[in-house]
């Protein structure tokens, strides 16, 4: 099978081949809305978390979108700066990159999270796996027991259980990469700092993993890509509040990346202000070739 070959079929199986150099993963999609779906449900459908369809398609009810009418589905990415190896989670634009070895080749899975709310915000770090977890029990915090008295001390797994099925811990610390009881949670700040998966993303990442896996959590709303010659940036709404300027973080990775002079700075600054979270090209149109006639080339 030829590398093209391999990797339409990986792509198709959420799988998606990485090569040397290589920064930026998927293609931006059309979709159709039908029936009384809501974009949330379209998200979850399509890998996505609710933070990115919203973002992608501004002006948009997610939770009454109108029948027939179409929206936009996010799922390309640009990779993070950051080292190609085990989970990396990146708070800014909530989604984890896992990065491993299939067959040989390098390859890529990516999935939508959601992560700590205002306040209980997921902590940056690397830590690794110390512990896995299945059909997990739940010792409720004396924090949490606090703002819902009725809360058990102790939940036993099922489906009342918001850790879902499957559950990893960050060595070090009380904070799981676990499922969810309630998917339309992920692409929001909903957790008390732990990060939270769809319940098919966090089972096919648990099997994946192994104890001792490393885990980088991240914080970056500003990432650059090229591809076909051509530069894209994809910006994220700054909501921890860390990044003095997006526009000039994403001045500085251009600088740092020798790519400014391949940039048109007004499309560069619309990107900035619309932060539609998925990869925006900035490169300047080429000047369209116009043929003179006779009595011009005459002179």
């Amino acid at each position: 099978m030829s590398f093209a070959m391999w990797a339409g079929a990986a792509l198709a199986a959420g799988v998606t081949p990485i090569e040397e150099g290589q920064d930026m993963v998927g293609i931006v999609r059309q979709y159709e809305v039908g029936g009384k779906e809501t974009l949330l449900e379209v998200a979850w459908d399509y890998g996505l978390g609710y933070n990115e369809i919203a973002d992608a398609n501004p002006g948009i009810d997610p939770w009454v979108p109108k029948q027939g009418q179409r929206v936009l589905l996010p799922t390309r990415w640009a990779l993070p700066d950051a080292p190609r190896k085990g989970i990396l989670v990146n708070l800014a634009e909530l989604r984890i990159y896992f990065f491993r070895q299939l067959n040989g080749r390098n390859v890529l899975s990516t999935y939508p999270i959601g992560v700590g709310m205002e306040g209980l915000e997921t902590p940056a770090g690397l830590y690794r796996i110390d512990m896995k977890l299945k059909d997990p029990l739940w010792i409720v915090p004396p924090s949490i027991r606090k703002e819902i008295p009725t809360l058990p001390r102790v939940m036993p797994p099922g489906d009342e259980n918001p850790l879902g099925k499957f559950a990893m811990r960050l060595g070090g610390t009380q904070y799981l990469i676990h499922g969810t009881n309630n998917p339309f949670g992920i692409g929001r700040q909903v957790s008390h700092g732990c990060i939270r998966l769809y319940p098919e993303d966090i089972r096919e990442l648990f099997a994946l993993t192994r104890v001792g896996a490393e885990v980088r959590i991240i914080y970056q709303p500003v990432k650059v890509a090229v591809r076909g010659g051509h530069v894209y940036v994809e910006v994220h709404s700054d909501y921890l509040g860390r990044v003095e300027s997006l526009q000039g973080q994403a001045y500085e990775i251009l600088r740092k990346r020798g790519l400014m002079d391949r940039v048109d700075e007004r499309l560069l600054r619309n990107a900035i202000k619309d932060a539609l979270g998925y990869p925006v090209k900035v490169s300047p149109e080429p000047m369209p070739y116009i043929k003179a006639d006779k009595e011009q080339e005459s002179g």
